[in-house]
């Protein structure tokens, strides 16, 4: 008879973010998704019986946009990609603390 070994599942790094965190982060992402199918709706109901609002409002809501992320969110231009990508080669502890902060996409005046 021959034996089978059993695979023991690799232990996670001593490092590693509780399990529990990719179902939140998947919680926050599905809540996320349903409110912007949300604002969609409630934008094509406003503006389908006068499609001249589309003219105003999209430009006006890129305007705000700028302009709250530079001057209330500076830190959160950009989508975060470059930052998790640099981060994964980098090891000092202090500098990715610093590169991952929330303090980079809080508002300034609350730092």
């Amino acid at each position: 008879m021959s034996e089978v070994k059993a695979h023991a599942r690799p232990a996670a790094p001593a490092d590693a973010p509780p399990a529990g965190l990719a179902a939140a982060v998947a919680a926050v992402a599905i809540g996320f998704a349903a409110l912007a199918n949300r604002a969609i709706d409630l934008f094509v109901q406003f503006q389908a019986p006068r499609p001249w609002v589309a003219f105003i409002v999209c430009p006006a809501g890129r305007v705000a946009s700028c302009l709250l992320t530079r001057h209330i969110f500076p830190g959160a231009h950009g989508n975060g990609i470059p930052q998790v990508i640099a981060v994964q080669h980098m090891t000092d502890r202090e500098a990715i603390a610093r590169v991952l902060s929330p303090r980079q996409w809080l508002p300034a005046r609350s730092r």
